[in-house]
């Protein structure tokens, strides 16, 4: 009984305990999220600058994997268009010329008065004397000098050269004389009475066996006639880009061509007959 009594006592404090630890519990709740405020903002503020950190690194990464991707793209579009103007350009000679040679100029000749440029080609390489220059539009010039290594090419825009024509429309032969401006030939011995217009297309005539016929050489764009005159004055402009030349093909149809080369004098005047 005595036990029971105790239990009873025992009991009622606990429950009388627990009220009072509630109640507590309750009152000092404030006091305990202010004391753990400056810990949890700090241990928040330490996430926030890891996930900041992280996310930085993470973004610099993207930046510079994305310039790498930039720049292998550039690359690839670079050599497709390479591969694009190559293929055009073997195109262009594939069906009229048994032999040709794919060059690229390095330097242009500063001196303004002629229109020439170098390139990377030379005797070593199978390049002879008046051998025919293209690119994918039209006749560039033919070659002019070259060495072990490197050859110069005169321009058909360069003043002492010129090139045997025909006008593709109507068979009329005449000749396309350089002006010593990239963007113009002179077609002299015009009459008036001739049936020339704007937009007719020159081409080689294949006359002199050092161009190959029918190859685009320039457009006419203007026709002046004056009838004080006996001759009118013509313009064309070449098809070949002359002002912007990337590649170009160094042509010819036999063997034979370079060996009647190699007996011209080193210092043959390259003006095409």
């Amino acid at each position: 009984m005595f036990l029971s009594l105790v239990m009873m006592i025992t009991d009622h404090r606990q429950h009388h305990l627990e009220g009072v630890r509630s109640v507590l519990s309750l009152a000092i709740y404030p006091l305990q999220l202010l004391v753990n405020a400056p810990v949890a903002l700090l241990r928040d503020s330490d996430e926030t600058l890891t996930m900041r950190e992280k996310l930085v690194i993470e973004n610099r990464a993207l930046k510079r994997q994305q310039l790498l991707d930039g720049v292998k793209l550039q690359r690839l579009t670079t050599l497709e268009e390479e591969n694009r103007r190559l293929r055009t350009l073997l195109q262009s000679t594939r069906s009229r010329w048994l032999q040709v040679m794919i060059a690229e100029p390095f330097a242009l000749d500063l001196d303004p008065t002629r229109e020439m440029l170098q390139i990377n080609k030379g005797s070593r390489h199978g390049v002879f004397r008046n051998q025919a220059v293209l690119d994918a539009h039209g006749v560039l010039g033919q070659v002019y000098h070259t060495s072990a290594y490197s050859s110069t090419i005169i321009l058909i825009t360069d003043p002492n050269h010129s090139i045997p024509v025909r006008i593709s429309r109507n068979g009329l032969h005449t000749i396309a004389l350089g002006s010593g401006d990239a963007t113009e030939l002179l077609i002299p011995h015009i009459t008036n009475s001739a049936d020339v217009q704007a937009g007719d297309l020159l081409v080689t005539s294949g006359l002199g066996q050092t161009f190959p016929p029918g190859y685009p050489v320039a457009v006419i764009t203007r026709v002046i006639k004056n009838l004080t005159r006996q001759y009118a004055e013509v313009i064309a402009e070449p098809t070949a880009l002359i002002q912007n030349i990337q590649e170009l093909l160094l042509v010819w149809h036999k063997e034979s061509q370079r060996e009647e080369a190699a007996t011209l004098p080193e210092t043959t005047e390259i003006v095409n007959q």
